[in-house]
């Protein structure tokens, strides 16, 4: 069941009506839970973060000021329902392992790391994680899962249900291994569920035993068409 909702814009009022069976309605004018800038061996562990309308937990140089995160591992989380995107990282030894991310309004997680100019490792990662239902409002180019860098890794991952593409970017020296893409594309052709590309920089990458289902348009006739 839908959920239903009424906008009186003369009186500034809002009605919703909740699907059946909800047991849970949340308000939220959060615009983020953790925002950080140079930060050094932080691993927040085993809790929830949801309900953000901007991204729900980034680290990274943001700023004219800001510095790169070193290890920021966010592990065995659930991270969800974001207005925009669920993680933002750009450091050296970051990433994610174990986590589960679903219901995001734009990307799911965008995780990158390393210097290209001088093809210095950031060692970061997306490992053992579960990335779905990404790109809730802004439908295409916001992928589950973003690359980017330079000896990162991206592997054992689940990346599930999509309607444009499953993983966007590009790399230098990257492992993408033993990821299961499945049904994406389901709105788009002329598309793929994996994109790197349009430079010849992008190089030294390994991409390996990973699974593709489902990749294809929802309407047969759309998918004979470029699908």
């Amino acid at each position: 069941a839908r959920s239903r909702y009424y906008l009186d814009r003369n009186g500034s009022t809002a009605i919703f009506i909740p699907p059946n069976g909800a047991d849970e309605i949340v308000l939220s004018d959060a615009s983020e839970i953790i925002n950080a800038t140079n930060l050094s061996n932080v691993v927040f562990q085993g809790i929830s973060m949801q309900f953000a309308r901007g991204t729900i937990a980034s680290c990274g140089a943001v700023g004219p000021d800001g510095g790169f995160c070193h290890g920021f591992v966010i592990s065995n989380c659930t991270i969800a329902n974001a207005g925009e995107q669920a993680v933002a990282i750009d450091g050296y030894g970051c990433g994610l392992v174990n986590v589960s991310v679903h219901s995001t309004g734009c990307q799911g997680v965008d995780v990158r790391g390393g210097d290209t100019a001088s093809l210095t490792r950031g060692n970061s990662f997306v490992r053992s994680s579960t990335v779905a239902n990404a790109s809730r409002w802004h439908r295409t180019y916001t992928p589950h899962v973003r690359i980017g860098g330079v000896g990162n890794v991206y592997a054992d991952n689940k990346l599930l249900n999509g309607p444009h593409s499953a993983m966007v970017g590009g790399c230098n020296d990257c492992v993408i291994d033993g990821n299961l893409f499945r049904r994406f594309l389901h709105e788009t052709a002329d598309s793929g569920a994996f994109y790197d590309g349009r430079t010849w920089v992008h190089r030294g990458n390994v991409i390996s035993n990973n699974v593709f289902e489902e990749i294809r348009h929802s309407d047969p006739q759309r998918d004979n068409k470029g699908g």
